[in-house]
């Protein structure tokens, strides 16, 4: 059913537009138009409007001629459509479902309420935001240049932590919508997700719903699949490294520059039965924390063990292991190895490897047992663990890399395989045998072949033919070579099977 009056707002609507002179203040009925869009309180008025610039021919007008327009245009993407809805929305019942809705952004307009509608409900029954979702809609579809103006306004209605589930879906609605009038909005919506990423001291609940958000954008947007992970891993770092555990027991938020320090085996969580749960990184977390008074200690472990929860869950939901494990290995590389004083957020290559370790298992278990065909396939470098492991190694070994570079992955690997008990004793083997070998060859050669610091460095020197100097001996010079024996040790002690 068509309002009243639409008819005479499409009128003014088409013939304000069409004599604009660029000048807002020459053309009363353009300025009502953008004062209306600016602070509206008239909510009828306004949704009519929105349908008007939606419907009526003045749009072409608009979209064709940007910089004319501009000032009504950033009108049109700044104004908040559900700035009431979220106070209404408690009348309400909402029982939808949890898939995304596009009835938002259909080719069809939005069916327009009855003039009796009051403005609680042109707002609690969304009409306001589906009348001004059309009209984004169709403006991106008509020109592609405002793809970022609409990215940007639909993250910022999803970053608002106070939103049902009716909203939510119309909002992902029509995001999915413009993602595919313009597949080149996947590349531009990324850097805006991560601009708007809530700051790591805001409140655990507005950190999760943002990653929920995240979430749930990937159903129809899997491109950005590596970018998203990527993002949260880095967002939980952020919270996992001010976290700090005394030697007392104390625990405590601390804002300070962090190195290596004599932590070497940060990682030695997962142990025994840890091992074995690892796939629950939140209940890993909550064991290793012991109780403090600290309150805001409390939040951010809370907002890390939240923000890794879903991320497994994700995880967890991707049927092919090892294609997660692709992806996650360029962000521990370039996000985790590098960050020092992480003491949760590696449990999550942990976890896929276990999750892959345990979908291989139920395979075998499902084909009779292990039989001698079958059990050859543990060996043949597909099973996610012994990926991970060769990953180490190669970084542990090579010379191109920077020794801190390398002391860190040889303290992953020596804590993984050493704690992990799906880790078969074949591929710990296979480790010690890479480590004692390289490490054989640096004592023979005086550490001119794998040398810990690349020639012409600070702390490089002419070798003496041995692992000392008669005078003023550098042990930094063999930083690497200590840190590998140390890890030969480690893993002889918890593996000595």
């Amino acid at each position: 059913m068509r309002p009243k009056g639409l008819e005479k707002v499409n009128a003014v609507v088409d013939a304000s537009v069409a004599k604009y002179s660029g000048t807002a203040a020459a053309d009363v009925g353009y300025t009502a138009i953008l004062t209306q869009l600016r602070r509206s309180k008239d909510p009828p008025m306004l949704w009519r409007l929105l349908l008007s610039l939606a419907m009526s021919s003045s749009l072409s007008a608009i979209s064709g001629n940007a910089k004319k327009h501009e000032q009504l245009i950033h009108l049109i993407f700044k104004l908040d459509s559900f700035r009431s809805a979220n106070s209404s929305s408690s009348t309400a019942t909402s029982t939808t479902t949890t898939t995304t809705s596009s009835s938002s952004s259909s080719s069809a307009p939005p069916a327009p309420p009855a003039d009796t509608d009051s403005e609680a409900d042109l707002y609690s029954n969304y009409k306001i935001a589906d009348a001004h979702l059309y009209l984004c809609i169709n403006l991106l579809s008509s020109n592609s240049t405002f793809l970022v103006p609409f990215l940007t306004m639909i993250v910022r209605f999803l970053k608002e932590d106070a939103c049902d589930e009716k909203k939510l879906n119309k909002i992902h609605g029509a995001l999915s919508h413009a993602l595919a009038l313009v597949p080149k909005g996947r590349s531009e919506l990324f850097p805006i997700l991560a601009n708007n990423f809530p700051f790591k001291r805001a409140n655990t609940s507005k950190q999760v719903h943002y990653v929920n958000q995240l979430m749930r954008i990937l159903d129809y947007c899997g491109t950005l699949r590596r970018e998203v992970w990527g993002l949260i891993i880095s967002k939980c770092i952020e919270v996992d490294v001010e976290i700090k555990i005394h030697s007392t027991g104390d625990v405590r938020v601390v804002e300070e520059e962090r190195d290596m320090g004599d932590e070497i085996f940060e990682i030695d969580g997962l142990t025994g039965e840890r091992t074995e749960g690892a796939v629950k990184a939140s209940n890993l977390m909550s064991a290793k924390r012991p109780r403090t008074d600290s309150i805001e200690a409390d939040e951010y472990a809370d907002k890390l063990d939240e923000m890794l929860n879903l991320l497994l869950q994700d995880i967890r939901g991707r049927p092919d292991k090892g294609e997660a494990y692709e992806v996650l290995e360029d962000i521990f590389e370039g996000c985790v190895l590098r960050t020092h004083k992480s003491k949760f957020t590696q449990f999550v290559w942990f976890a896929v490897c276990k999750m892959d370790a345990d979908a291989h298992q139920f395979s075998l278990s499902q084909q009779g047992g292990p039989t001698a065909e079958n059990s050859s396939q543990e060996q043949d470098g597909d099973r996610v663990y012994r990926r991970f492991a060769a990953h180490l190694i190669q970084n542990t070994l090579s010379s191109t890399l920077p020794s801190i570079h390398r002391q860190s992955s040889a303290c992953y690997l020596a804590s993984f395989v050493s704690r992990a008990k799906f880790v078969d004793v074949d591929t710990a083997m296979e480790v010690v045998a890479a480590l004692t070998e390289w490490t054989t060859t640096y004592t023979r050669t005086g550490g001119r072949s794998g040398r810990s610091t690349p020639p012409g460095s600070p702390t490089s020197a002419p070798s003496t033919g041995g692992l000392t100097r008669p005078s003023s001996p550098r042990v930094s010079d063999h930083m690497v070579f200590y840190s590998i024996a140390q890890s030969i040790f480690y893993i002889l002690c918890f593996r000595p099977e």
